[in-house]
């Protein structure tokens, strides 16, 4: 019987593992695909879309975090901490590029690199945090 805790555990963090990592590709394709909108959309509208793309990734997320049964609390720290970091250097790299690509274009973007992260930070944490409060 102990050698199936045991291979439930590895299991478990082979999937925390795994889904870290594609929770990683995840941001950086989508700060990707947020080029164009940094470009040309009005600045209500984009920050209510990375919002919804925040609050999307973070629920998922925080449903398959809190789905696998056995982690320890340094997993869950790892996870809030990491990603997000994660996420906001993706941010400003895109955003600097997006201000290079911007200039070479003649255009000029309407959006500020740091409050589009914190939007997306925010919106990301607050399905994890919610979860947290109601346990």
């Amino acid at each position: 019987m102990r050698k199936t805790k045991k291979a439930g555990a590895e299991t478990d963090l082979i999937l925390y593992w795994t889904t870290l990592l594609v929770l990683i590709t995840a941001n950086f394709f989508m700060a990707i695909v947020i080029i164009p909108f940094m470009l040309f959309a009005e600045s209500y509208q984009f920050y209510l879309l990375i919002a919804l793309l925040g609050l999307i990734f973070g629920y998922v997320f925080s449903m398959l975090i809190n789905n696998i049964e056995n982690l320890q609390p340094h997993h869950h720290l790892v996870a809030v901490c990491f990603i997000p970091a994660i996420a906001v250097v993706n941010l400003f790299v895109i955003s600097a590029s997006t201000a290079g690509l911007a200039n070479a274009l003649g255009l000029k973007p309407s959006t500020e690199p740091l409050t589009i992260s914190i939007v997306y930070i925010a919106s990301f944490l607050a399905p994890h945090a919610i979860s947290f409060a109601k346990k």
